[in-house]
């Protein structure tokens, strides 16, 4: 029993001494095979950072070349800007809009009306009384070159955009608008400034070739002159932030309108005149509302206009005067327009004015032959116009419109002169349009409202064919 512990003792000694060397073995050939992968690893490091190095060198190399490059292509487009820089159109990313728009008419009229006019309301026809030296449009009988309008429209900076209208005759160039519009104000709020037409009244604010109609209406010529209440100044307005359309606004502007207003001094002789008014002479306010009623769109307004007056019409040879004083002028007006289908539609348009003058008017002492008679003066004046226009498709339209002056009231020294207030004009048209540039349309007045140097009445009957195109780019038209 003794032998058989001793022979097992034996034998567990070596089979331990036996896993121990071969432990050792393993241990020491996996420390080689360490050392094998360290070597290795430090091999591809040392490689990768060699052809990074490289890489860099490379890359580096290359944006060199490219820098040269780059000068050398700025020095070859140096000659070339500048060359470039002396046309017009060099930097056509700064190019404003640009329109072109032209006018022309012929017109037959069965009577003379050079030498007629609207009693106290006014002067010869076709003259010039409201400081514009260009012709009258449709002024001639025969043919008439109205007018070229050229447009310049552009986004001046992130603050304002600026419009610039230039009318041009054959005879004369006049810088017709030119006014800046903000951009971005807060609470609905924009501000005008510049020389621009005044958005008194429905009509006023329009350009001609926008009208309905080859002339204006009797009451606007009357109160505001053939070219409009078209001012110096500023304007702001208000768009209030209602589920209808409100449009409030104010106009601070020099009045020099010589048909209600004026703000130049007279000169009657070296003893009678009248001073400069002070600007700004005419203030102007308004409201404008617009909804949908069903399917008709409505619009209507409110407008006032006041201002001191000197009216300068001493170069009439017919009736010389001037006249010192106030102005008022209150207008309403009222849109409704129905879409009939795509392309179809028909548009109601109705506006009344009336015009409240009062001051001195100075006539000649034929007996010192000096201006020297000095005449109270006051007057209050009314008319009207409507007009219905039915759009039948996209080419053709046709309208009638009736104007008529409702009241005369001219009174001299408490005296009533008792002027003739039957003044009205019936017209019709109708126009082809080629396309959105290019309209012909013919037209027909019976004119009832004109009267000869010897008070009597001229009943006229006037056709008129006018030819209205336009080539660039031009903004669309408020409605």
């Amino acid at each position: 029993m003794k032998k058989i512990l001793l022979l097992s003792v034996a034998t567990a000694s070596l089979l331990v001494g036996s896993s121990i060397e071969e432990l050792q073995a393993q241990l020491t050939k996996q420390q080689e095979t360490i050392n094998l992968l360290q070597t290795k690893l430090e091999q591809l490091v040392e490689a990768k950072a060699s052809e990074n190095a490289s890489t860099a060198k490379t890359i580096k190399k290359e944006a060199t070349k490219k820098e040269v490059l780059q000068d050398k292509m700025r020095d070859i487009r140096k000659p070339l800007r500048k060359k470039k820089a002396s046309s017009s159109f060099a930097q056509q990313a700064f190019m404003p809009d640009i329109s072109l728009i032209g006018d022309l008419s012929y017109v037959d009229r069965k009577n003379d009306t050079t030498h007629t006019n609207m009693p106290g309301l006014t002067h010869a026809e076709h003259g010039d009384d409201d400081g514009h030296s260009h012709n009258a449009l449709n002024g001639d009988d025969g043919f008439n070159l109205n007018y070229a309008e050229l447009v310049l429209q552009s986004t001046v900076d992130p603050y304002v955009d600026m419009t610039a209208v230039f009318h041009l005759t054959d005879s004369d160039f006049e810088i017709e608008e030119l006014y800046a519009n903000s951009r971005g104000l807060p609470n609905g709020l924009g501000l005008k400034v510049g020389k621009f037409f005044s958005n008194f009244g429905r009509l006023n604010a329009q350009h001609h070739h926008v009208w309905n109609f080859a002339d204006q209406p009797l009451v606007n010529n009357a109160f505001l002159g053939e070219h409009g209440l078209n001012e110096k100044g500023l304007a702001l307005n208000w768009l209030a932030p209602t589920p209808f359309y409100l449009d409030l606004g104010v106009e601070v502007l020099k009045g020099s309108n010589e048909y209600s207003f004026g703000d130049a001094a007279i000169t009657l002789t070296e003893d009678v005149g009248v001073a400069k008014v002070s600007a700004p002479n005419l203030k102007v306010a308004y409201a404008k509302v617009g909804a949908d009623v069903g399917d008709v769109a409505v619009l209507g307004g409110l407008s006032y206009a006041d201002g001191d007056a000197r009216l300068n019409h001493l170069t009439d040879e017919e009736d010389p005067h001037a006249f010192a004083g106030s102005s008022k002028i209150y207008g309403a007006d009222l849109t409704l327009k129905k879409p009939l289908g795509a392309y179809s539609d028909l548009t109601w348009t109705t506006e009344y004015m009336k015009r409240e003058l009062d001051g001195t008017q100075y006539a000649p002492n034929t007996a010192k032959d000096a201006w020297a008679s000095q005449v109270a003066l006051s007057k209050e004046q009314s008319g009207y116009y409507s007009s219905l226009i039915y759009k039948m498709d996209k080419d053709w339209r046709m309208g009638l419109r009736y104007d008529d002056i409702l009241s005369n009231d001219v009174v001299a020294n408490g005296t009533n002169k008792n002027l003739s207030d039957d003044m009205n004009r019936y017209s019709a048209m109708v126009e082809y349009n080629f396309s959105e540039f290019n309209r012909l349309r013919l037209q027909y007045n019976k004119d009832n409202s004109k009267f000869n140097e010897d008070g009597a009445k001229i009943k006229n009957d006037e056709i008129m064919l006018q030819l209205n195109m336009a080539i660039g780019s031009h903004g669309a038209h408020s409605f």
